[in-house]
C-alpha cells in the first residue's frame, strides 16, 4: 500500500472519529494550530496535529483528493522516506506560516503539506524538463491560488508555507540521484 492512501486513511478517521464522538466543535482540543497557543503556552504539537484535522467534510475530500491525485503521482518517483519527510515537513512549514504571518486565528488542514507536495511536482517538473507536467501543474497551484483567494477562511499563509517547503526540498530530494562514476581501466 501506498504512503499517500495510509495518510488519506489516517485523516479520513481521525475526522470520523470526532465526528462520532461530538468532538468537532471541540478542534481546539484536538490540535488546532494557533499563535498563542504554541507561542505563549509552548504547546508545539499543534504545528503536527492540525495537519489531521479537518473543519468540514467538504475540507477534508477536497484536501484527500487533492492528496490521492498528487500523492499518486510523486510516490513512483521518490522512496517512502522522503515522501513522508517530504509531506510532515512542508506541512510543518505551512503551521508555522500561518501562526507566524497571522495572530489569531485557528488553522486545521493537511492543505499546506499537501501544496508541499505540488511545490515537490513543480521542482520535479522542471527539473525533468517536464514541460507539459510544469503547465499543468501550474495552472493548478494558479486555480489553487485563486480558490484559496476568493473564498474566505482558508489560510493562504499556511498554502504558501508549505508550497514553498515542497518546492524547496523537492529541488534537494529530486537533484539527490544515484553519482556515476566514471573509472578508466
Amino acid at each position: 500500500m501506498k504512503i499517500h492512501l495510509y495518510l488519506i486513511f489516517i485523516n479520513i478517521s481521525i475526522f470520523l472519529i470526532s465526528y462520532l464522538f461530538n468532538v468537532h466543535n471541540l478542534i481546539i482540543l484536538l490540535g488546532a494550530n494557533n499563535a498563542s497557543l504554541v507561542f505563549d503556552q509552548g504547546e508545539y504539537y499543534r504545528l503536527f496535529t492540525a495537519m489531521f484535522l479537518h473543519s468540514s467534510l467538504t475540507h477534508l475530500i477536497a484536501n484527500m483528493f487533492s492528496l490521492w491525485q498528487v500523492g499518486s503521482f510523486l510516490e513512483g518517483g521518490i522512496s517512502p522516506i522522503k515522501f513522508l519527510l517530504l509531506y510532515f515537513i512542508s506541512g510543518l512549514f505551512g503551521s508555522f506560516f500561518s501562526i507566524f504571518f497571522q495572530d489569531n486565528i485557528l488553522s486545521v488542514g493537511a492543505s499546506g503539506a499537501i501544496f508541499g507536495l505540488i511545490g515537490a511536482l513543480l521542482s520535479w517538473s522542471l527539473l525533468k524538463k517536464q514541460w507539459s507536467i510544469a503547465r499543468i501543474v501550474m495552472l493548478n497551484l494558479i486555480l489553487n491560488i485563486f480558490i484559496t483567494l476568493s473564498i474566505p477562511n482558508i489560510d493562504s499563509f499556511g498554502h504558501l508555507g508549505g508550497f514553498l517547503a515542497g518546492f524547496l526540498l523537492g529541488f534537494l530530494f529530486f537533484s539527490m540521484g544515484p553519482k556515476v562514476i566514471l573509472v578508466e581501466e
